[in-house]
């Protein structure tokens, strides 16, 4: 349980998290922490840059502040669901705001969890493994060369 999921290429390489946070203080945190468990880290200081991040490394798994400079997080995730669907790119909410209404906003614009500070890591780790799973589980199904593979084992039957 202490491993970090493999990249949903199949490779050995550890999972990309992107963290989308303006505090330099929550970054490191997240950094420190989820390096410590075996993922790779990119992070990100505003929405804009948050975008370009994710086109640039399609990380596999976003934690995204909700307020940020230029983009919010409301913003980002709702550009982002007009590209990848929860299964190809999990986003998880990170954030200060308790607003049970901006939880159900966030969520029905497509974030995969809401998770508010103080975080309790056990939790979010917890989290973390499971929509890495699941994004691992639809990039095996969705593999053009799976697909290949399955048809010609087919054909060869």
């Amino acid at each position: 349980m202490g491993q970090a999921m493999p990249r949903a290429s199949g490779a050995r390489a550890p999972a990309k998290i992107l963290v989308a946070d303006d505090a330099d203080l929550n970054r490191e945190l997240f950094r420190r922490l989820l390096c410590r468990r075996g993922y790779s880290v990119i992070e990100t200081r505003d929405g804009c840059e948050t975008l370009e991040e994710i086109e640039r490394s399609a990380p596999d798994l976003v934690l995204l502040d909700l307020r940020m400079p230029g983009k919010s997080g409301v913003e980002v995730l709702r550009l982002v669901r007009g590209v990848y669907d929860k299964t190809q790119l999990p986003i998880i909410i990170v954030t200060g705001d308790t607003d049970t209404e901006m939880a159900a906003d966030c969520l029905a614009a497509g974030a995969n969890d809401y998770v508010t500070k103080p975080i309790v890591w056990s939790a979010l780790r917890a989290l973390l493994e499971t929509h890495l799973k699941l994004h691992q589980a639809y990039a095996e199904v969705a593999s053009p060369c799976d697909a290949e593979a399955i048809a010609e084992e087919t054909r060869a039957d």
